[in-house]
């Protein structure tokens, strides 16, 4: 397999699959309402859908950077704030699924000669920041399956 189909892969594994490290973003966010994902399970930390926004945020940039038009994050973008009730956690949710899916079809859209490129003005690779984002959004899938637990749901 290219490098090119296993990023792929990972990327959509971990969104929608089974991924190695544990269940994808779309199994923690099933059964969940707007009222648990909003909710501060731990005091000082991220509530769910803070952190599905970031998660998008972040999908959304390195796809915006892999066609040419990077820039700096500011922090509003990098953490943004929720929105309210059951509609806006739908809209933030399936806003997730759809922008890592664009992103895998990019990443699949990729020329094997791209992944050594630097990546906008960054000194990371192609290959480097698709890997961190993998590992990015592992981190936070992490999070996210602790907090369920926090507010007695399963992982799934």
């Amino acid at each position: 397999m290219s490098e090119i189909a296993s990023l792929q892969e990972s990327l959509t594994r971990a969104l929608n699959g089974r991924s190695w490290h544990g269940p994808s973003l779309r199994r923690l966010m099933a059964g969940l309402g707007a009222e648990d994902a909003g909710r501060r399970a731990v005091p000082g930390g991220h509530t769910i859908w803070e952190l599905v926004l970031h998660l998008t945020t972040w999908q959304e940039v390195v796809g915006e950077r892999l066609a040419g038009r990077g820039r700096r994050v500011a922090a509003e973008r990098n953490w943004p704030a929720p929105g309210e009730g059951e509609a806006a956690w739908r809209a933030d949710r399936d806003r997730l699924l759809a922008s890592g899916e664009e992103l895998a079809a990019a990443v699949g859209a990729l020329s094997p000669g791209r992944l050594g490129e630097p990546l906008g003005r960054d000194e990371h690779t192609v290959a480097t920041t698709l890997h961190g984002l993998l590992q990015h959004d592992a981190y936070h899938s992490g999070q996210i399956a602790l907090l369920k637990r926090a507010l007695g749901r399963r992982p799934a």
